[in-house]
């Protein structure tokens, strides 16, 4: 299944989310962005996924984490 710029696929990382076609799991980017890199460093290592393609996935985080509904059904209040 594609969902924009990431693709799921049983046979490809065990079925993780993916950049697409690439074979890159999307939760290394985050771990990227986690440790201080930046997302050149990462276009840098991975150049099978391109920068249009980050900036999807990273719009998409951007939209799940800003939007109430989602945020109730996943994460519990503290």
């Amino acid at each position: 299944m594609k969902y924009g710029a990431i693709e799921i696929d049983k046979e490809i990382m065990q079925g993780k989310p993916v950049f697409q076609g690439s074979g890159i799991p999307v939760q290394t980017l985050f771990e990227y962005l986690e440790d201080g890199k930046t997302i050149t460093k990462f276009l840098d290592d991975f150049p099978a996924v391109n920068q249009k393609d980050v900036i999807e996935v990273l719009q998409m985080a951007k939209l799940i984490i800003t939007t109430e509904k989602t945020l109730k059904e996943n994460f519990s209040e503290q």
